[in-house]
């Protein structure tokens, strides 16, 4: 594990390889930010990681007011996988943002995970904690079975850029279907290469079991809902007696681009959710 210190359950449903019949909503931009965010879009945050090289910009979620859940290859990506500084902003709202980024003192990788090979994709979670309380509004992780996630439509907020100088300033939403839980078999940038790599060789090709029932210990999902590079780690969340269900966060493309996959947040990452917060990372008095 990478560790930086600085200063009821549902009926579990089976999902097809098909998508239900749920209209698909495009990403489209949140107004309502700033000051004027609604939750649980004022929980979404715009994550700038910096190395040595340069910055990078990524999605997460305010969980409680000093800790923002992201994915763990938004502070490691394997391109530089070397944070310095990480600096955090809920609902950011544009390039003239007024409100300072709030830095953070610490961060973790869930263990097992490793920006070195995708095989540990289904351990790509993150926590960041900040320095300093934030005011936002924030999006706790529930004690709930992501089954609950049934054959309905799914939300996904985060900072997605349009073009490769883009900065990622405003956030947007997108909705969609998921299509089930599934496991990783092999990568293309897998050891041994017993899996087979292809000749030509591209970033985090894998292959994965079918879609199928998602259960509390389900690693991944697949997803349907329009995305752009650096919405990793953006919350997705379905909708539960009418109320938000934080149940995974994005984390990039499968299928060569034609799905979308999603790390659920089942009992075992809870666990450890809980674990970071309590013990590991407690708000600094």
């Amino acid at each position: 594990m990478y560790i930086y210190f600085g200063n009821s359950e549902p009926t579990q449903r089976f999902f097809g390889e098909a998508a239900p019949a749920v209209l698909p909503v495009p990403l489209t931009k949140v107004f309502a930010t700033g000051s004027l965010a609604m939750h649980p879009f004022s929980a979404v945050c715009r994550i700038e990681v910096s190395t040595g090289k340069g910055t990078s910009v990524g999605s997460g979620v305010l969980i409680s007011p000093h800790h923002v859940l992201t994915c763990a290859h938004v502070l490691f990506d394997r391109s530089d996988p070397n944070p310095r500084k990480v600096t955090v902003l809920p609902n950011h709202d544009g390039a003239d943002e007024k409100r300072k980024p709030i830095p953070a003192d610490g961060w973790a990788v869930r263990p097992g995970w490793t920006w070195r090979e995708c095989r540990t994709a289904d351990n790509d979670l993150a926590i960041i904690r900040l320095s300093r309380k934030s005011d936002a509004d924030f999006f706790p992780v529930p004690n709930v079975n992501p089954a609950v996630i049934g054959n309905g439509p799914i939300t996904l907020a985060g900072y997605p850029a349009f073009t490769k100088t883009d900065k990622a300033y405003f956030m947007h939403r997108s909705e969609g279907t998921v299509l089930g839980g599934f496991n990783i078999l092999c990568c293309a940038d897998a050891w041994p290469k017993n899996c087979n790599p292809p000749l030509i060789r591209q970033r985090d090709q894998l292959t994965r079991t079918n879609f199928g029932p998602i259960t509390d210990t389900t690693p991944l999902i697949g997803h349907t809902l329009d995305t752009r590079v650096c919405m990793s780690g953006g919350p997705m969340w379905v909708f539960v007696n009418k109320k938000p269900v934080l149940v995974a966060l994005h984390a990039g493309d499968i299928d060569g681009g034609t799905n979308k996959k999603a790390v659920l947040l089942n009992r075992p990452a809870r666990a450890l959710i809980n674990d970071w917060i309590t013990r590991q990372f407690p708000p600094r008095n």
